[in-house]
C-alpha cells in the first residue's frame, strides 16, 4: 500500500459521533457511522480504547471516506 492510502483517525473534541481523519495532511471531518461502513466496526474498536487509529485503506475506500 502506498503513503497517500493512510489516514489517521480520532475523535472530534466533545463528541462521540464525529471523526477527525487525517490524509495526505488535509484534515476531514466526517460521521463515525461512514468510517464503520468503510472500514467496518471492529477496526473502529481502537478508536474507543485509545482515542485514534491508523488505517492504510485501498485507494477507493480512502476517497469514499473523505468525499
Amino acid at each position: 500500500m502506498q503513503l497517500e492510502n493512510m489516514v489517521r483517525c480520532s475523535w472530534v473534541p466533545g463528541t462521540l459521533n464525529r471523526v477527525r481523519v487525517l490524509r495526505q495532511g488535509r484534515q476531514f471531518e466526517v460521521p463515525l457511522e461512514r468510517l464503520e461502513k468503510i472500514v467496518g466496526r471492529t477496526a473502529t474498536f481502537d478508536l474507543y480504547l485509545k482515542g485514534f487509529i491508523n488505517l492504510t485503506l485501498e485507494p477507493e475506500k480512502a476517497e469514499r471516506l473523505v468525499a
